[in-house]
């Protein structure tokens, strides 16, 4: 009982610190591990966000490309032997305008394809996809409408068609994904 009355007070202030300060480092202790968290989750989410941008972009750049092939073929001419010279310049201009937007929706079409890799690491499903099919289908318009060596205007139409059809659902994922309708 001497003990008691002489240390009790001690004791009891000595193990009420204990009990705050085990109290104190477990608050912080979560504090800190769901501050990371949120950390993380804020940091990834800017990332893909930054991706997501990036898609955009090669996706524009893409359709720019396929504008300027279509507007550099549409109505040309093969020149003849006897064409004039001018007609024959005319040609080769249409010829290498052709060609440049040709390399650059080539360039474009691998950087979305890569960007399919990205994104699926860090983005949703439904906008890889997305992304996907648009790269899918300039690949399959590429391969399949020079076969012959003409530009068939109903075919690139028929492309664009579907080109701007699946930029819409790709742009919607985004929001989607990025839940900007519920933040607006």
């Amino acid at each position: 009982m001497e003990f008691w009355s002489t240390y009790g007070a001690a004791v009891l202030a000595l193990v009420g610190t204990l009990i705050g300060a085990t109290v104190g480092a477990i608050t912080t202790w979560n504090t800190t591990r769901i501050t990371l968290r949120q950390s993380r989750k804020s940091s990834l989410l800017d990332l893909r966000r930054q991706e997501y941008f990036v898609a955009i972009s090669i996706v524009y750049r893409m359709e720019r490309a396929l504008v300027d092939m279509a507007g550099s073929l549409s109505g040309r001419e093969q020149p003849g032997l006897s064409s004039s010279l001018a007609k024959r310049r005319e040609a080769n201009e249409s010829d290498r305008a052709a060609a440049d937007a040709l390399m650059t929706l080539f360039d474009a079409n691998r950087e979305l394809a890569e960007e399919v890799y990205r994104l699926g690491a860090i983005g949703s499903k439904e906008v890889r996809d997305r992304i996907q099919g648009i790269s899918l289908t300039v690949s399959e318009y590429i391969d399949t409408s020079f076969d012959d060596g003409k530009f068939i205007a109903q075919h690139f139409n028929d492309m664009m068609k579907e080109f701007s059809v699946q930029t819409e659902d790709f742009i919607s994922a985004i929001r989607l994904d990025l839940e900007i309708e519920s933040s607006i």
